[in-house]
């Protein structure tokens, strides 16, 4: 089986698990970490809910640490995968990791977190990135090859982190007098500043990346001169680029959300959404992958999916939201 198949098969599972208790998450990836990257329960590589001795009289418990003869590899956190990151979930992780003295760690809830713990950095300077749970994800099947047994290597896993971090601090270096500058420079020597100024002005330039993921590139537009974009795309769901003119995932969030706001103010106990109305309503073409997945992260225990497809990912993907008054 594929990197791509076994990521494929992770993300099914964390979908169809999405609103279930923290006991149901346990015992499911415990049985990814056996069936799909490889660990043996029978050798205890995966073990479940360490005591862990804090001072005279308080215990913790852990809920997964991966580990192979008897040393410890990294700690794995669970929470609802309904869950939005919290300070709290990573207090507890630093915790664990501090306690254990091990230095490599994963918050796995709406999305996977993947911690390069440095002890001598505080809680909000650590390194991490995140993982969205996204069919074909690029970093999903990343994931998939650097935490397999058979190929985890803990000195691949931090230079990953560092190369994704140094590529999202690179990312925002890029900006609209940074292209215009080294554009001018390069045709200085060939072409005059009136005919570089009007060439550049009438031009659209598309930036593609890497890696896909929204922590790395979130949609952003550089506007230069009166016409033209310099366009990076946010949609993870995609190994292409957003058409011009599609919504980016910030603007999908805010306009579910103003939606589901909306309905809760008018005093409606429920509003029901479907991802083609929203496509349809933003001007929106071939991006139910997009909406889905925002529809997806307003979800809480509460609500209810009217409507799923296999893919998870179509226009007649529809979620009905019960509204706290």
């Amino acid at each position: 089986m594929t990197a791509e198949n076994i990521w494929n098969q992770i993300v099914e599972h964390h979908n169809k698990y999405f609103n279930v208790p923290e006991k149901k998450i346990q015992t499911v990836w415990e049985s990814i970490f056996a069936e799909l990257l490889g660990y043996s329960r029978l050798n205890d590589e995966i073990d479940r809910h360490r005591n862990v001795q804090i001072g005279a009289s308080e215990r913790v418990i852990t809920d997964i640490i991966i580990k192979d003869n008897y040393c410890d590899w990294f700690i794995v956190e669970l929470k609802q995968h309904n869950y939005s990151l919290s300070s709290e979930m990573e207090m507890q992780l630093f915790s664990y990791l501090n306690q254990l003295k091990i230095d490599l760690g994963i918050i796995i809830c709406g999305k996977i977190y993947i911690y390069d713990y440095d002890y001598g950095k505080d809680n909000n300077e650590q390194s991490k990135i995140e993982i969205e749970f996204i069919a074909d994800n690029p970093l999903g099947i990343k994931f998939v090859e650097l935490f397999s047994k058979s190929t985890y290597s803990k000195d691949a896993v931090i230079e990953f982190i560092s190369d994704l971090i140094n590529i999202d601090k690179m990312h925002s270096e890029i900006t609209k007098d940074l292209i215009t500058q080294l554009l001018n420079n390069h045709f200085r020597s060939k072409y005059n500043p009136s005919v570089i100024s009007s060439t550049i002005d009438n031009i659209t330039l598309i930036i593609p990346k890497n890696y896909q993921s929204p922590n790395m590139f979130g949609g952003k537009y550089f506007n230069i001169g009166k016409e033209s974009d310099v366009l990076l795309d946010d949609d993870p769901a995609s190994n292409v680029l957003t058409k011009k003119g599609n919504p980016t995932t910030p603007q999908v969030e805010q306009y579910i959300g103003e939606k589901i706001e909306k309905a809760r103010q008018a005093g409606d106990k429920s509003i029901t959404i479907r991802a083609g109305t929203i496509q349809k309503e933003m001007n929106g073409k071939d991006m139910p992958a997009t909406i889905c997945r925002v529809m997806r992260k307003f979800m809480s225990s509460q609500d209810e999916v009217l409507y799923s497809p296999k893919s998870e990912n179509s226009t007649k993907y529809e979620v009905k939201y019960y509204l706290n008054q």
